[in-house]
C-alpha cells in the first residue's frame, strides 16, 4: 500500500487528492497550511510529472475554476494489491472447479473476515467506538476508510481506495460478501445503504448508517 511520508508535500496533495477526488489550489493549501503560491507550484509539478490532470469547471459568470484529480499514473500510486494474479486465480477456480466452488472459497473468506472483525470489536462498548474501531481495521487492510459523523443518529462510513477491485470486479460477489459482513457487524443498531460503489465508476465507496437503536 502507498505510504506517503509528512516530509514529502508532493506525496500529501496526493493522498488529499485520492481522499477527495479532486481539490483546488485554494482547499489543498488549506490543507496543507501552506500558501497558494505553494500550492500551486507543486500542483503544477504533479501536472509535469503527469500524476493529476487539471480541469475547468464552469460556475456561470466569471472564470472557470480549475480542480485537479489523480490520472491513471496518479492511480497507480495506490495499487490493487496483486491485480492480475487475484484476477487469474479466480478465473482458473472459476474454470477448472466451476462457480459453486469459487462460492465457496468467497463465503470461507467472508467467514474468517466476519470472525476476525468480531474479535478486534468486542471491546467496544458503543456503535461510535465500533464504527472507528472498525475504520481503522479496514485503514490497515488498505481501504483509507474513514468514519464522517453527522449526528448522533448518523455515520457515514467511507472506502477510499479499494486494494481488491480488480478481484471485486472481475467477481462481485466479493462486494456481496463485504456488504454481508457490514450488516452482521452493524445491522443490530443501524439500517445500513451504499451510497456510493467503486466498481460502478465513483472514487470511492460510502455508506450511509442511520441508527436504529439509540443509545
Amino acid at each position: 500500500m502507498y505510504q506517503p511520508t509528512e516530509k514529502n508535500t508532493e506525496d500529501r496533495i496526493l493522498m488529499f487528492i485520492k481522499m477527495k477526488g479532486s481539490v483546488t489550489i485554494q482547499t489543498t493549501a488549506t490543507e496543507l497550511s501552506i500558501t497558494k503560491e505553494g500550492a500551486r507550484l507543486h500542483l503544477k509539478n504533479l501536472l509535469a510529472k503527469d500524476l493529476i490532470l487539471e480541469e475547468s469547471i464552469s460556475q456561470g459568470k466569471g472564470r472557470p475554476s480549475k480542480e485537479f484529480l489523480l490520472s491513471e499514473k496518479g492511480l497507480a500510486k495506490f495499487p490493487n494489491t496483486h491485480a492480475d494474479l487475484t484476477v487469474n486465480i479466480i478465473q482458473s477456480i472459476r474454470s477448472v472447479l466451476g462457480e459453486s466452488a469459487l462460492e465457496a472459497v468467497i463465503n470461507e473468506r467472508e467467514n474468517k473476515a466476519f470472525l476476525s472483525y468480531s474479535n478486534s470489536l468486542a471491546h467496544c462498548t458503543t456503535l461510535e467506538d465500533r464504527l472507528y474501531q472498525f475504520a481503522s481495521l479496514r485503514t490497515s487492510e488498505g481501504y483509507m476508510a474513514e468514519i464522517i459523523k453527522i449526528n448522533s443518529n448518523e455515520f457515514y462510513f467511507i472506502e477510499n481506495h479499494c486494494p481488491i477491485c480488480a478481484a471485486a470486479t472481475e467477481c462481485q460477489q466479493f462486494c456481496r460478501g463485504e456488504f454481508s459482513n457490514l450488516q452482521k457487524l452493524f445491522g443490530e443498531w443501524v439500517s445500513i445503504t451504499r451510497t456510493q460503489h467503486i466498481i460502478e465508476g465513483a472514487n470511492r465507496c460510502s455508506y450511509q448508517f442511520k441508527v436504529l437503536k439509540p443509545e
